[in-house]
């Protein structure tokens, strides 16, 4: 989690309620922080938002939101300029956060359409539930499977906890991130090969990727 911007402390803390790593940056120090943010929030004078919107569009995919006052045609031009969505109170930052939760979970349910789904020497059949490492057939139960699918379609990028978390169990309460660690180590074992192993990889701070 990036925001470009000012910072504003209740915003921040609002994020970090939702167990996401938020890293602030200024315009003035470069858009670096976007490369391998899972979601961007801008924050900044209106007079740089297009500017800075572009920018970011042009380096990173990344679910990315404008918050700041502003007229609706200011809010338009964020939203043409590359934004996915604009927040005009952000004296409101729960509602920013569950925006961006939002965001993440719309982002990374539709990635991939394809029932099949391959890098590297990993396939998975999603209609069959079926996974090779290399043409051999591995058997995952389903939290592994899900979050092996979950990695997959993003490889090289960076997936927070809380966004793999909320798209594995939804519905069970609250889960916490050595939940994750422990499935995550269990994947790992259940692959059966130490270079495709080591393919999943701990991001500290941030959470996980798959690298090809």
């Amino acid at each position: 989690m990036a925001t470009e911007g000012r910072s504003r402390p209740a915003l921040v803390e609002a994020l970090q309620a939702e167990h996401y790593s938020v890293s602030v940056t200024r315009p003035e120090d470069g858009l670096g922080a976007a490369d391998q943010a899972a979601a961007i929030v801008v924050d900044a004078p209106m007079s740089r938002r297009i500017e800075i919107c572009r920018a970011i569009r042009q380096r990173s995919a990344a679910p990315l939101l404008v918050v700041g006052e502003a007229s609706a045609a200011d809010a338009a031009d964020c939203l043409e300029a590359g934004a996915d969505d604009f927040v005009s109170h952000p004296e409101r930052p729960r509602e920013v956060a569950a925006r961006v939760r939002a965001r993440l979970r719309r982002w990374t349910a539709t990635a991939v359409p394809s029932h099949i789904v391959t890098v590297g020497p990993v396939t998975m059949d999603l209609d069959r539930h079926e996974v090779t490492v290399a043409g051999r057939p591995v058997h995952l139960p389903i939290k592994q499977f899900r979050l092996l699918e979950l990695l997959l379609q993003h490889p090289d990028q960076v997936l927070p906890v809380q966004t793999i978390v909320s798209r594995l169990w939804d519905q069970d309460g609250p889960v916490g991130a050595n939940t994750l660690q422990a499935h995550v180590a269990r994947l790992r074992a259940a692959l059966g090969d130490s270079a495709v192993a080591a393919q999943v990889q701990s991001v500290p701070g941030l959470g996980y990727i798959f690298r090809r």
